[in-house]
């Protein structure tokens, strides 16, 4: 069993929704970042309930051979041979698939099979034959959550998983065990900063400004650098930075800086990024505003087609009150200032009064 793994840090609710999931044989859906600990977690329960455990990363290439199973031709004779999803079922396996969106439509295919009430999937290019799982197979998989430009979980798919765990990041006293677990760094001021850095990291991640997150793995790989001797520098360089792609290194470093000593490089300067993390925030403001300016045009659009039915009236009145006092609520005191200019023009122009 991993020792480093200390079950008492995964929150305690988790823990008892997925004990039971096991214990009554329903698969289990888990989401959350890279880094979060879903595969460990699963692993040491299964270490625990010592069944045999297997993970798979699944990506666009990972096609039915792979995990059902294909004819091969050996000794002039035809046979089959099981793939990974089959061994696992018959063999009593848990089996965990890591980026369950990221599989083809044909293994979604036989995992809806496999996921309904009969549990079975149908090996049609082989005789026809039905496979059952053991009664020990268990099955989870794991993705990233959805965000803007990530593939989504087919939602037939997702509907079979009576169990979804949301699987976040350890709140900062976890994560700061969790590194002390796994590394010797000893100075506590330090690590929560660390840690505070990180997530200011995963916070620019979440709102799409950098593409790279900082997970717990990569907190854990930047202090046994630092460990070894080497600067804070460095060890962020090797452990988090290079990880980064190009675009996002500036604002990286930027963020970073907020936290730890990160002297500029030759090629950089701090007016320079400052700058870009000004630009960042200027254009993130921008698209708010440009996003409000957007509904709020709308709006007056409306409301001038409303006011100008309500000027062809022949009473202009009470009805013009009404019409002003309504725009003001609405949609405010500058287009309340635009309604009384329109006003006076159209009673210079005489259109629609008698």
């Amino acid at each position: 069993m991993n020792k480093k793994f200390k079950l008492e840090l995964v929150p305690l609710e988790i823990i008892k929704v997925v004990e039971h999931s096991i214990e009554n044989n329903k698969p289990v859906l888990l989401i959350g970042e890279t880094g979060t600990g879903k595969t460990s977690f699963i692993r040491h329960l299964a270490e625990k309930h010592k069944k045999d455990f297997i993970r798979v990363n699944l990506n666009g290439s990972s096609g039915t051979d792979e995990m059902i199973g294909k004819i091969i031709f050996e000794d002039d004779k035809t046979k089959w041979i099981d793939g990974i999803l089959i061994n696992a079922m018959r063999r009593g396996m848990w089996l965990l698939l890591d980026e369950i969106n990221a599989a083809t439509p044909e293994v979604l295919f036989a995992l809806h099979s496999l996921l309904d009430d009969d549990r079975q999937i149908l090996i049609s290019e082989w005789r026809g034959e039905i496979v059952k799982p053991h009664a020990d197979f268990r099955f989870f998989a794991s993705m990233n959550p959805n965000y803007s430009g990530t593939k989504e979980l087919n939602k037939a798919l997702l509907s079979r998983f009576p169990t979804i765990i949301n699987f976040d990041f350890p709140n900062l006293e976890r994560e700061v065990e969790i590194i002390k677990i796994h590394t010797d760094f000893k100075d506590q001021k330090k690590l929560e900063n660390y840690i505070k850095m990180a997530h200011e990291l995963r916070f620019a991640y979440r709102s799409r400004n950098i593409n790279s997150i900082c997970s717990t793995r990569e907190l854990i790989a930047f202090c046994q650098f630092l460990d070894s001797g080497l600067s804070e520098e460095d060890s962020f360089n090797f452990s988090i930075l290079n990880k980064c792609e190009e675009d996002d290194k500036n604002l990286v470093l930027s963020l970073a800086r907020m936290f730890i000593n990160l002297p500029n490089t030759k090629t950089e300067s701090k007016s320079f990024l400052a700058e870009n993390l000004k630009l960042k925030e200027r254009l993130d403001i921008y698209k708010k505003s440009h996003e409000a300016y957007q509904e709020i045009s709308k709006e007056i659009d409306e409301g001038k087609k409303e006011f100008k039915s309500a000027l062809k009236r022949k009473n202009t009145g009470d009805m013009e009150l009404i019409v002003k006092d309504l725009i003001k609520a609405f949609l405010g005191k500058k287009a309340l200032e635009y309604t009384s200019i329109k006003i006076k023009e159209i009673k210079k122009s005489n259109f629609g009064f008698g």
